[in-house]
């Protein structure tokens, strides 16, 4: 028996719930393994949209098989040696084959485009009204799919897919509606549906793995979830849920619920909506259930909800709510705030003017005080990103003179020339009414410290000096970078316009035929050279990440120094490097700033690039 603290009078589960729990879990991990790699993967594993669609299920079956094996060998632990992968899917893991429904999601949103482009085409060419029907005939996604599943190894199946595909498919790239395609194979949702899909096929193993065992040894108790149990728990929070159930009963039928199905989330919700959790007991719970992720997000959910209703406008207000947010996360059971007093921040940040000066002046004392009072000790990177845009975007107004008329005036000289006096011209303003240093030591601190230490640009993380003609320097290698990825434009401080993407050999030449900020030597970097760029704001596994990981924990996607490299690309694509893979020489090496770490993908495939010059 396994005993557990909750409420008043607590729970136990029997020893074939704790063995089922053990199953359950290691099927459940096995799910998110291949959910987290197709994830990581799906660039490297499909090209585009026809790609995903021919190929899907025969990737499918590939995370599929390690989990079915794992099925069979834990059979032969229980003296079950007779099934073999092709018994076990045909006979058990069939019934609770999921992956057809799942993927047919994604499947129809690329199946109306394909129809919609046909039936134009044959409008166009004969006419007629009538539209290809293709899903008819008893014959569609779910008959090929479980037909390569019952094949076993999955490549007996791959004829009927493909036969299947042919039929949707037929003159994809004639008729193909190729933008909406592109965009339908790069929405973040069709890269999460086929996780979630590939989650679904793999975790259900444990279930058609226990169907084997119970009809083996029908006596045996395996403390799986019974139909029964499962509609009583859902009864029971129905009727809370309708508030049926009075108060004072409340707590006993939420405990009843959770004993009867513990791997329902929703009735650890309603617990958290009614009683909290200070003592931290559903969060153990839950962690043993294999449900912590879920439970803990939710948590942060209820307290960003109660945050929205407290005031912070002001440092009175917040003096007075930080104190309520602070004791009802520990209501919550939550010890970690920052990540919710930093928004508080962020947006007091944003009703505060730094546009000048003398607004910089007044303005960097109260947030200063404000992070105080929420407790927040460390904000440099927020200072430094506030000074950065403060001395680039200056408008002179001091002086009343606007960038535009300076421009128009100094239109003969360099344009690095006029970021660097529209910089400095605060300073000299000053200097000449005779205010002197002593005003800036005492109220600009870094700001002053920055623009006095030389007659450039302060460095922008610490790292990147801005060259003002849209290229900076590291000062950590020596690369001279273009700020904007090729297919933008550096216009009025920042970049602007959509990214193109190129194949690996156009991109090469691309990048040799390249003029700007007056150099003519642009290529495209080596992947040693662009790993440097990649930047995860959590700090791990590290700040500027080498390692060869993704970024881990709460971070800023793209998984670049996004004050450096504006406007930088946000989905899910890759940036080019000129590194083939000396292992196969149809792969080059790309950094996925997506999640921070770089991969082998295919030459024919089309990704960003940034150019650099210098090093080598």
């Amino acid at each position: 028996m396994k005993k557990f603290k909750l409420g008043s009078s607590g729970f136990q589960i029997s020893d074939d719930r704790v063995e089922y729990n053990k199953i359950r879990l290691k099927y459940q991990k096995l799910a998110d393994d291949a959910k987290n790699q197709l994830i990581t993967q799906y660039h490297l594993l499909f090209k585009d949209m026809e790609q995903l669609h021919q190929t899907a299920h025969q990737v499918a079956m590939n995370y599929l098989m390690p989990a079915v094996d794992c099925a069979v060998r834990d059979l032969i632990s229980y003296s079950i040696m007779d099934i073999d992968d092709e018994q076990f899917m045909r006979d058990y893991l069939l019934h609770h084959f999921n992956w057809d429904s799942n993927f047919n999601e994604i499947n129809e949103k690329y199946s109306k485009i394909e129809l919609d482009s046909k039936e134009r085409e044959i409008r166009r060419k004969t006419g007629s009204d009538n539209t290809p029907s293709i899903m008819g005939g008893g014959f569609g996604m779910e008959g090929a799919a479980q037909g390569m599943l019952i094949a076993g190894a999955a490549n007996v199946a791959i004829g009927i897919t493909k036969g299947f595909v042919d039929l949707l498919a037929e003159g994809a790239g004639k008729i193909g509606d190729t933008a909406k395609k592109h965009q339908l194979f790069n929405d973040s949702e069709t890269i999460n549906q086929l996780a979630e899909s590939i989650y679904s096929m793999v975790f259900n193993v444990h279930i058609a793995f226990i169907d084997a065992i119970k009809k083996r040894f029908p006596d045996l108790k395996i403390g799986n979830i019974s139909q029964n149990d499962f509609n009583k728990s859902k009864g029971i929070l129905n009727n809370i849920s309708k508030d049926r159930i009075k108060e004072s009963d409340m707590e006993n039928q939420l405990i009843e619920s959770i004993k009867l199905n513990p791997y329902d989330k929703n009735v650890y919700f309603k617990w958290l909506d009614k009683f909290q959790d200070e003592n931290k007991y559903i969060e153990y719970i839950s962690d043993y259930f294999g449900l912590r992720e879920e439970i803990n997000g939710y948590k942060y959910k209820i307290l960003r909800l109660y945050k929205e209703k407290l005031d912070f406008s002001s440092l009175d207000a917040c003096e007075k709510n930080i104190k309520l947010l602070e004791n009802y996360a520990i209501d919550l059971g939550i010890d970690d705030l920052n990540e919710i007093k930093y928004s508080i921040l962020i947006d007091y940040k944003k009703e505060l003017d730094f546009s000048t000066l003398e607004s910089y002046k007044k303005n960097i004392v109260l947030l200063d005080s404000y992070a105080d009072i929420i407790g927040l000790n460390d904000i440099n990177d927020l200072k430094k990103d506030i000074i950065y845009t403060l001395t680039v975007s200056f408008d002179g107004s001091d002086s009343n003179l606007t960038n535009k008329r300076l421009i128009g005036e100094m239109n003969n000289k360099p344009n690095h020339r006029i970021l660097i006096v529209v910089a400095l011209l605060p300073l000299l303003i000053l200097m000449f009414l005779g205010v002197g240093l002593q005003l800036w030591q005492a109220d600009f601190d870094e700001l002053g410290s920055d623009l006095l230490q030389s007659q450039q640009p302060s460095l922008i993380a610490d790292r990147y000096r801005d060259n003002g003609d849209g290229t900076l320097t590291d000062m950590t290698t020596g690369l001279q970078w273009m700020r904007c990825s090729l297919g933008q434009t550096w216009q009025n401080q920042t970049c602007v316009g959509m990214a193109k993407e190129y194949s690996y050999d156009d991109v090469i030449n691309a990048g040799r035929q390249t003029v700007f900020a007056g150099h003519r030597d642009w290529r495209v970097p080596t992947i040693d050279e662009l790993k440097t760029l990649i930047y995860c704001s959590s700090g791990s596994p590290k700040t500027w990440n080498d390692t060869g990981n993704a970024c881990k924990g709460d971070y800023q996607r793209p998984t670049i120094q996004q004050s450096a490299f504006l406007n930088t690309p946000a989905s899910i694509s890759y940036v080019w490097s000129s590194s083939p893979n000396a292992g196969y020489t149809y792969d080059a090496w790309s950094v996925a700033f997506f999640n921070g770490n770089f991969y082998e993908t295919f030459k024919s495939g089309s990704h960003h690039v940034r150019l650099v010059r210098g090093g080598q």
